[in-house]
């Protein structure tokens, strides 16, 4: 399986939507968080959802510390804000509580969960931007 990563950034909502599908490491993910970061658009600040439901990674639990220090060596991605991990498997779960357990004093706030729904609850979006999330997500995955 090919890697591919897609992001949006929608201003308006204060939200970011990336696309995870493939098999990726640990600089992979760093890689990929660094391109978004690049976008004119891009706010620290802003909700993250990441969909990680057609992805596999070839880390281990204890590498997420690289990613974590990743994050903390650039005030750019020192915002305060709600990341959303969207998983189907166990691993994948554990993968997103791993983030939240091991990222020290990061202001975020994680939540794991399998629907879309959910995390337009979490981050207090309108209910009507479900099937908007949902739409880009099949186009760009």
């Amino acid at each position: 399986m090919k890697n591919k990563t897609a992001y949006a950034i929608f201003p308006d909502k204060s939200l970011i939507v990336e696309c995870y599908c493939g098999e990726f490491s640990i600089e992979e993910l760093i890689e990929a968080k660094n391109n978004i970061a690049c976008d004119e658009n891009y706010s620290a600040d802003f909700n993250v959802l990441h969909d990680i439901r057609d992805s596999k990674f070839l880390f281990r639990f204890n590498e997420i510390d690289k990613y974590v220090d990743f994050l903390f060596k650039d005030r750019k991605y020192m915002g305060e804000r709600k990341s959303f991990v969207l998983t189907t498997s166990p691993y994948q779960v554990i993968i997103g509580l791993g983030f939240d357990m091991k990222k020290r004093n990061l202001p975020i706030n994680v939540k794991v969960a399998s629907t879309i729904e959910t995390a337009v609850q979490f981050f207090e979006l309108p209910q009507s931007d479900n099937d908007f999330i949902e739409s880009w997500i099949e186009k760009n995955r």
